[in-house]
């Protein structure tokens, strides 16, 4: 009796799944794992945030991580991350915030004016990335405004929350964060539009890493980002989903980018069967995108960063197809490999 007892105190206990995340995910990541775990109740999520680069620190140093969800390509792969598994599951934009009360009539141009301006440490994504702005800004704003902007730095935070937690408090005028901190707080700030031609777009990327000791869960919570609830999550705090839809996929033949328009409705269609469960594709023929072309490889490329190359000639007697329900996300349907192995969101195509 008794050890029928331990075994149902064993089968009871929810497996833990430990998520390092960037700060700016806090909110998102926080609502994505309740609902996980209402939908897995043998999982449980602990999540750590903290700065990408202080994340990256700790699994270098052998903290026990299964899933890392980064602000930054570069932060991620310094954890030596099983690249396999690397999609990127949301985007982001930067925004100006002001302190209460403090508007700046010509935006990002008065920043060169306020005498306390806060940033993220250039060794944080964040950090980084408003570098990136203000020397884009300077190209036109000129170089005596940036040096002005640099001179009235007066803190360098070690994540992007502690940036905008300043700027709330009114320890600082300004700050430069993610739109999605912006939209985190409702506390009279103003928050300053910076034009698209200075901008940059954050793209975050999330890995199983290589001390998981449950990659098959790690994988699945990964999967679970891509939901239309977890996207929806993202989308609602102010990131950009990198499955929105396109207009066009890009068609790459000589390193040199060409549109093709969705729907495809123009193209050869064809009907193909695969998967485990002999389901029956229809969709436009993949051959048809390969006449005359005198390249020996070609790239499918998702939304997510995940790619899958084929040989021309292997793709010529595949049979493959470009699958849709909605005329806007296309998936590769290969009849000669697993599901699991198509690529979804495709857009691009890349010609070698």
């Amino acid at each position: 009796m008794i050890t029928g007892l331990l075994l149902l105190l064993v089968a009871r206990t929810p497996k833990t799944l430990t998520v390092f995340a960037a700060a700016s995910l806090k909110d998102a990541f926080t609502e994505i794992a309740k609902q996980y775990e209402v939908e897995h109740p043998d999982i449980s999520i602990r999540l750590n945030f903290a700065g990408s680069q202080a994340l990256a620190a700790q699994i270098q140093q052998g903290a026990p991580v299964d899933i890392f969800a980064s602000a930054s390509e570069r932060n991620l792969l310094d954890a030596a991350p099983d690249r396999q598994t690397l999609r990127v599951f949301a985007e982001n934009e930067l925004t100006v915030v002001t302190r209460r009360g403090l508007t700046l009539k010509h935006g990002i141009k008065d920043l060169g004016g306020l005498p306390n301006i806060v940033l993220a440490d250039v060794a944080v994504p964040a950090g980084h990335y408003a570098e990136e702005v203000l020397t884009n800004a300077a190209v036109v704003l000129g170089a005596d405004w940036l040096a002005k902007v640099h001179a009235h730095v007066v803190s360098r935070e070690l994540d992007v929350r502690a940036v905008l937690a300043k700027v709330v408090l009114g320890d600082a005028d300004a700050g430069i964060v993610y739109v999605s901190d912006a939209r985190s707080v409702h506390a009279g700030m103003n928050s300053i539009v910076i034009p698209p031609d200075w901008n940059i777009l954050a793209r975050y990327p999330v890995a199983v890493t290589s001390m998981s000791q449950d990659v098959p869960d790690s994988r699945d919570f990964i999967r679970f980002l891509f939901t239309p609830y977890a996207q929806g999550v993202f989308e609602r705090d102010g990131f950009i989903s990198p499955l929105r839809p396109v207009s066009h996929l890009a068609i790459v033949r000589n390193g040199t980018a060409s549109p093709l328009s969705l729907p495809l409705r123009k193209l050869p269609m064809g009907t193909v069967v695969a998967g485990p469960d002999h389901r029956r594709y229809r969709g436009v023929l993949v051959s048809s995108l390969l006449q005359g072309t005198s390249s020996t490889n070609a790239t499918f490329v998702g939304a997510d960063d995940y790619a899958v190359t084929y040989s021309v000639q292997e793709l010529k007697g595949s049979g493959a197809i470009l699958f849709t329900t909605n005329g806007v996300d296309y998936q590769l349907i290969d009849p000669n490999s697993p599901p699991k192995g198509w690529v979804k969101w495709i857009r691009s195509i890349k010609f070698g």
